[in-house]
C-alpha cells in the first residue's frame, strides 16, 4: 500500500507543477507536448521509486545470491 501511496504522491507533484504552467494553454500542440512531457517524468520517478537505490558498483550484481528457500 505504501507504493501505491507514493506513486500518487509523485503524481499530484508533477500535475501541480504542470497545471501552473502557464505554457501550456498556448495552443492545442503546447497542451499536447507539455502534458506528454509531464507524464514521461511521472512514469520515470514512479519507476526509480519502486526499483529503490540503484547499485553503482558493477560486481555487486555478481555476487548477489537469491534465496531461493522458503
Amino acid at each position: 500500500m505504501e507504493n501505491k501511496e507514493s506513486a500518487t504522491e509523485i503524481f499530484a507533484k508533477y500535475y501541480s507543477q504542470w497545471e501552473k504552467s502557464p505554457q501550456r494553454n498556448a495552443s492545442g500542440y503546447e497542451y499536447e507536448r507539455t502534458y506528454v512531457e509531464m507524464m514521461q517524468k511521472v512514469q520515470q520517478a514512479i519507476l526509480q521509486h519502486s526499483v529503490g537505490e540503484v547499485s553503482r558498483k558493477k560486481d555487486v550484481k555478481k555476487k548477489f545470491k537469491p534465496v531461493l528457500e522458503k
